[in-house]
């Protein structure tokens, strides 16, 4: 590529930290095609972060591997001051200069760990004012590919933050000049680069640079995830068990159709909402959904289990079943055991979906899609079967939109107790359970 300009690239100092981000506010962010697509405004801007990425990254011989990087740090929102202030700290960020010192261009990086862009939460639209909450979750979605494209030899990746040249100053190869700087800058880290591209002029320019496409979202296929209403996704941990366990015993077993039918208490379902909470905590795998106070308003608990341990578990009665509970375990085993018809001879684990349920003051918001699309990405990186059993209506019909196939079902009129009669009659029109599954 021929590069004309007289213009050379500058390293950033720290005290460019405000000249940056006047630069992106006057331009970059007005600009933007994402930007300009929602009609993004100065004060969206100002008030929050930047949103330069799309999905390309460098992969030669010569480079590092090809990653993608995420929008944020897990702990917060970064807004444009941020931005521009760790930019500058860096070290890694080059500025371009007209005649008058006035900046004319400018890369953007900064260096962040992998496990830090892998626990980013979900965007909330409570921190992210105006329309700058579209264009967040739609970077935060690109950078779910991270973890499946970076080598697990590498723990430090450079963020390739915004490239940006003033509109009186393209068509120079200034856009060229700052990648081919921030190239070198990487490769004497011997990081990878990652950076992510919304504008179809820099996804023809960076390939150029050896940059390889290694996730991407057509527009028409996006569907807007920010959580509404002050609400966040967040990743449970061991120590969320308890916490998880007695939503369950307040939320789940009171308004699941089966529970509800039976009468089910809260002392006969201790035992076995601790063992499922436990299970889903500690597999790294599970979703909390918190709102403004922080209380728990909605879970999705996944875990990873080996397929033998499903093929062999005992018919209850056991320790967790205990009182009205026995009714529904040995229902949810009995659904089990068509299971194994369903996967390949040579599988050896599975991801089970264990429970989503919301806080029924929290329904028809469209949370329980958001918690699936994040469960689903998180089955997505294991490249696992998962499966679940299904005994509402509400959630056959949602798993049924996220191509769960129907493997193996129980009508309830079917289903009787030692003296013929029929055990659950549920007030929803819920009239069986099903097994469902969904593969890689």
């Amino acid at each position: 590529m021929a590069i004309t300009s007289e213009y050379e690239p500058i390293r950033a100092k720290p005290e460019d930290a405000k000249e940056i981000e006047e630069f992106l506010v006057a331009d970059f962010l007005i600009t933007e095609p994402l930007n300009a697509a929602v009609r993004l405004s100065r004060p969206d801007c100002h008030q929050i972060l930047e949103a330069s990425r799309g999905a390309w990254l460098p992969g030669s011989a010569k480079q590092p591997a090809a990653v993608t990087l995420p929008l944020i740090e897990p702990a917060r929102l970064l807004k444009i001051r941020d931005l521009a202030k760790d930019s500058a700290n860096s070290g890694h960020t080059a500025l371009l200069r007209n005649e008058q010192g006035e900046m004319i261009g400018v890369a953007m990086c900064t260096v962040s760990t992998v496990q830090k862009i892998e626990d980013a939460p979900m965007p909330c639209s409570s921190q992210i004012p105006g329309k700058m909450d579209y264009i967040a979750n739609f970077l935060w979605q690109l950078d779910r590919g991270l973890k499946p494209a970076c080598p697990e030899h590498y723990e430090k990746v450079m963020k390739f933050e915004i490239l940006s040249i003033h509109a009186k100053y393209t068509r120079q190869g200034l856009g060229a000049k700052l990648i081919k700087w921030v190239v070198a800058e990487a490769k004497e880290m011997n990081v990878p680069i990652v950076v992510e591209v919304t504008a179809l002029a820099t996804q023809k320019l960076f390939p150029k640079f050896g940059f390889e496409i290694v996730f991407e979202i057509l527009h028409s296929r996006y569907v807007e995830m920010s959580t509404p209403n002050n609400f966040a996704i967040i990743r449970a941990e061991p120590k969320d068990t308890e916490e998880i366990r007695q939503f369950l015993i307040n939320s789940f077993v009171t308004t699941e159709p089966i529970s509800k039918s039976i009468g089910l208490q809260a002392t006969d379902s201790a035992d076995f909402m601790k063992e499922t909470a436990k299970v889903s905590a500690e597999s790294g795998r599970s979703a909390l959904l918190r709102n403004d106070a922080g209380e728990i308003i909605g879970v999705a608990l996944l875990s990873v289990q080996p397929v033998e341990k499903i093929y062999d578990a005992p018919k209850p009665p056991d320790p967790k079943t205990g009182g009205k509970m026995l009714l529904i375990a040995n229902f949810l085993w009995a659904l089990d055991q068509g299971l194994k018809n369903h996967l390949s001879p040579d599988t050896k684990e599975v991801v089970k979906f264990e429970i989503i349920n919301l806080n029924p003051n929290y329904t028809r918001r469209g949370l329980a899609q958001k918690l699936m699309d994040w469960s689903m990405e998180e089955v997505k990186k294991l490249n696992l079967p998962i499966y679940t059993q299904v005994t509402a209506i509400a959630s056959q019909r949602l798993f049924a939109k996220y191509g769960f196939q129907v493997n193996h079902e129980i009508l309830h009129k079917d289903w009787l107790d030692e003296d013929g009669n029929q055990i659950f009659r549920c007030d929803d029109g819920t009239d069986r359970g099903q097994l469902i599954s969904r593969m890689p």
